[in-house]
């Protein structure tokens, strides 16, 4: 043998004999089919890539293998799927950039999956496309994590809810309801994002107190969707059947979009936070339109839209901040209210003036603050976690 050979030899001892999550890590940082490839190796390596508890087929494995055919496409992640050994822990599908003719794949793929002990799933259709999320999903004991994209969500009759959710994300889905609500029951449910939904209004989530991320990006329905999320029909964490706000101890972070110039919007936000005692960190994003803000400047002005102190709020994000006297009295409100204020970030919308920005930033400094080392922090440019 010479000495090179010794050298591979070596190097191949050393990677061979890591621990197996390790080894599980590494090849799950390459492509599927590179994974794959490593069966060559040795004997001990021959199906270390098959028993791999997480399978990403990401948008571009998935648009590389269809760019040859479909059949290729189909017939490859069938090989995936069916060479698999042991449990499927988590499975991301994105095939986003195709255009399917028939989804009897799709449907094969999450009967496969669901049936294998998948606890993390992830589902991107193409935007447009008419997929209906099969009903697999609905029936699966293991699953922790769903997150679906670009899809039709009808819920079977018979759906008692996600017992074993703690995570669910909802982006560009349209809501089908058989009756006149859909209920979704999560009780252990501990993040939760709906971003660009529609039929929101026919949406019922119920969850525990349990939750600490709450995410909520709709133009559409969002006063419904907070409606929905704030007072839930079902009495699960102690909303009584009058609408008084439910308590959110857990939750910690709160981004959610809001049109500043509608009042049930701006009311239903602050029932919200005032409903989440333990909020650390508010992000909030204001689209505002239309020309109604004379109302919801009356309504910020009496002492009942903000009647807590919000002892644990230690950072807040406005984007897109449009100058407007709702968005300042907005602001001036959690400056009084928050004792242990660390920081408040405006970021400008960039259509604005720079006069104007020198203006509303000396009013803003004007303000009265309940915390005396809350820092005010004027940022251009911005980009969203």
């Amino acid at each position: 043998m010479t000495q090179d050979s010794k050298r591979v030899a070596v190097v191949e001892d050393r990677i061979s004999v890591l621990p197996s999550n390790v080894i599980d890590h590494i090849l799950e940082l390459l492509m599927v089919h590179d994974a794959a490839r490593t069966s060559i190796l040795s004997k001990n390596w021959r199906y270390i890539w098959a028993k791999l508890p997480n399978l990403v087929l990401d948008k571009q494995f998935c648009m590389k293998l269809a760019k040859k055919s479909h059949n290729v496409f189909k017939e490859t992640i069938d090989m995936i799927l069916l060479q698999h050994i042991g449990d499927i822990v988590k499975f991301h599908l994105d095939v986003s950039g195709l255009h399917l003719s028939t989804y009897a794949d799709i449907d094969r793929w999450m009967l496969y999956v669901t049936r294998n002990g998948v606890k993390k799933l992830k589902l991107k259709m193409t935007e447009d496309e008419n997929y209906e999320q099969t009903s697999y999903i609905f029936n699966c004991p293991t699953l922790t994590h769903l997150k679906l994209f670009n899809c039709f969500f009808k819920l079977p009759d018979s759906f008692l809810g996600f017992q074993t959710l703690t995570v669910l994300q909802f982006e560009s889905i349209i809501f089908v309801p058989e009756i006149e609500f859909c209920t979704i029951n999560v009780p252990l449910l501990v993040k939760l994002t709906i971003e660009l939904c529609y039929g929101t209004e026919y949406l019922n989530i119920v969850f525990s107190s349990e939750l600490k991320s709450l995410v909520i990006v709709d133009s559409c329905y969002i006063e419904t969707a907070l409606r929905t999320l704030a007072y839930p029909r079902d009495t699960l964490f102690g909303c009584n059947p009058k609408g008084a706000s439910c308590t959110l101890n857990c939750l910690w972070r709160l981004f959610i979009c809001v049109n500043f110039n509608e009042i049930g919007q701006t009311s239903y936000t602050l029932e919200l936070i005032k409903s989440s005692p333990n909020l650390s960190k508010l992000e909030i994003w204001d689209y505002a339109t239309g020309d109604t803000a004379e109302e919801v400047m009356k309504y910020l002005d009496t002492p009942a839209c903000l009647d807590k102190t919000l002892n644990q709020l230690e950072d807040v994000s406005i984007y897109s901040f449009n100058y407007s006297n709702v968005v300042l009295s907005f602001v001036k409100l959690l400056f009084a209210h928050a004792p242990s204020l660390s920081r408040m970030i405006i970021h400008p919308d960039k259509a604005s003036s720079s006069e104007e920005e020198l203006n509303v930033a000396k009013e803003l400094m004007r303000f009265t603050r309940a915390s005396p080392k809350a820092e005010l922090i004027y940022r251009q440019n911005y980009e969203l976690d």
